[in-house]
């Protein structure tokens, strides 16, 4: 079974979520704080899409990837995703 997955952050972790989930199949969104167009290689190389972050939540997800700041902010994306997986990343 096919999921769509949105990624927020694309660092390290970010990457290797993205990597992962496609390889086993999934369709994956990703974003950056930069903006969808400076992901192009990485879209490129695994085939996957970039986004907005807003995008990334409201659109696909059932898995995101943030960098935590503060465990309010994983609480709020939580609530956002409707009970689906928010991970964090220091």
């Amino acid at each position: 079974m096919s999921m769509n997955i949105g990624v927020i952050g694309a660092g390290s972790i970010g990457k290797t979520v993205a990597r992962l989930a496609r390889s086993v199949g999934h369709d994956v969104a990703i974003a950056n704080s930069r903006g969808p167009e400076t992901l192009t290689s990485l879209v490129e190389e695994i085939g996957i899409t970039a986004v907005t972050a807003a995008i990334a939540v409201a659109d696909s997800t059932r898995i995101a990837q943030y960098r935590r700041e503060s465990d309010a902010f994983g609480s709020a994306l939580s609530t956002l995703l409707g009970g689906n997986a928010a991970v964090g990343a220091a």
